[in-house]
């Protein structure tokens, strides 16, 4: 994607990031400079595509903008998967009638 906004003359490239970043990092507030051990292969390609798109933008002079988001919710998550996010937990609690927790 970076290619293909460097040669369609793109002045700024905005992506979607990842908070895994962060890792195991214990410390809070989380800081964009203070990262941890990756804690997944995914923190690791999401760490890796950071670094990519930092050297590319300084290369090619073009502003890469990462954002790093901690919970993404959609019309298909399953509230009761194994990567549920807090939202979709919130919203199930109070479709049950319960406080979110």
């Amino acid at each position: 994607m970076l290619v293909a906004a460097k040669e369609a003359n793109v002045q700024r490239f905005v992506y979607a990031a990842s908070s895994s970043t962060y890792g195991d990092s214990p410390h809070l507030p989380k800081i964009e400079d203070r990262i941890g051990k990756p804690l997944s292969p995914y923190a690791v390609t999401k760490y890796a595509n950071e670094l990519y798109a930092d050297v590319f933008g300084k290369t090619y002079g073009m502003p890469i903008i990462g954002l790093r988001y901690f919970n993404i919710f959609g019309p298909r998550q399953d509230p009761n998967g194994a990567y549920a996010a807090v939202i979709p937990l919130f919203i199930d609690a109070v479709l049950q009638g319960k406080a979110p927790a």
